[in-house]
């Protein structure tokens, strides 16, 4: 009998992923790979390592209701956490919050930079600084305002570092998608 409860669980959760209508896309603005790490809350459906190529625009999917957060690594690096995105999909009055997180690793200018809705990347929450510039536009401390709401259910996590001098925001636009 548990594995048949184990087995109707799981396809459960595969098919609330099949399902759902919450993305990330995830844009890695250098060559380098990356790997997307995520930590669901607690009771939460966890999910999958993500790999990200160099330049490439993949796109992860969100059960309904998902709350938690992510961080990167590069292709070399040790499996450490450094800046966060973080999102509650579903969250009150159905909203979706997001942020990006500098608390646990504030000095991690390789990991995520900037969260936004795709359809308007003016509503944000990080900076494309490196991580030895202050950001204002994301949580430094615990009791931080911080966290942005869209009606949206479809984010854009820009990670890595820009290769122009200028380090302009780049949109998923200027990228491969995987």
């Amino acid at each position: 009998m548990q594995f048949i409860n184990t087995i109707l669980f799981a396809a459960a959760a595969l098919a609330s992923m099949a399902n759902a209508d919450n993305i990330v896309k995830f844009v890695n603005q250098d060559e380098v790979p990356k790997t997307v790490v995520f930590t669901a809350n607690a009771g939460l459906a966890p999910i999958d390592d993500l790999a990200l190529g160099g330049l490439e625009v993949t796109p992860q999917p969100f059960p309904d209701g998902w709350a938690g957060n992510w961080y990167t690594y590069s292709e070399g690096t040790s499996r450490e956490p450094g800046m966060l995105g973080e999102v509650n999909f579903q969250g009150f009055a159905g909203a979706t919050y997001f942020d990006v997180s500098g608390i646990v690793k504030p000095d991690d200018a390789e990991g995520v930079k900037i969260l936004y809705p795709t359809s308007d990347e003016n509503t944000n929450s990080g900076c494309q600084t490196s991580g030895s510039e202050y950001c204002a536009n994301q949580y430094n401390v615990w009791d931080d305002v911080a966290t942005v709401s869209t009606d949206s259910t479809e984010l854009t996590c820009l990670v890595g570092i820009v290769s122009s001098a200028k380090k302009q925001r780049r949109h998923a636009r200027h990228f491969v998608m995987a």
